[in-house]
């Protein structure tokens, strides 16, 4: 009974028209403008994102990327020509190479130094509170101890 059901509903799934083919167009994209443009920066408008932006060259950049879109260029084509044309800081995101590198690794690495710190203090700790608590017999004290260790295990019988 329960094979015959998962059989019906993967038939069903797979004679539904258009279901296999959201798995094919996700692997073949495309290429939008407000996709690119979300990735770049302003020319003219310090820290402000290229849609954003109302001035004249903003929208002469805005119009290349449409352009670009519109004659099949890929996101990343359009984007490289772009840095090309106006240099690297017109990017949003930091490129992921040389020391911008860094930029991208330096909250992942500060993040591991912390936790290797916590951890380093926190064992020091822990093994310094152990042995303040253990207790130190010498030989002045053995009678002391004995005499302790002896209510203890008496209290214990009620247990």
């Amino acid at each position: 009974m329960r094979y015959s059901i998962v059989s019906v509903v993967l038939a069903v799934l797979l004679l539904t028209p258009g279901f296999g083919s959201g798995i094919a167009a996700a692997g073949t994209a495309r290429t939008t403008a407000p996709d690119v443009m979300g990735e770049l920066r302003s020319v003219t408008c310090e820290g402000e994102r290229l849609e954003d932006c109302k001035s004249d060259p903003s929208a002469q950049l805005r119009e290349y990327v449409k352009g670009r879109v519109a004659a099949g260029w890929s996101k990343q084509r359009i984007l490289k020509q772009v840095a090309q044309t106006y240099g690297g800081h017109i990017m949003l995101a930091p490129p992921k190479r040389g020391f911008s590198l860094w930029l991208w690794a330096a909250p992942f690495v500060a993040v591991a130094a912390a936790a290797v710190f916590i951890y380093k203090r926190s064992a020091a700790w822990a093994k310094q509170s152990v042995s303040a608590v253990e207790p130190t017999v010498t030989s002045g004290n053995s009678q002391l101890a004995d005499a302790y260790a002896a209510r203890v295990a008496e209290e214990l019988k009620d247990y």
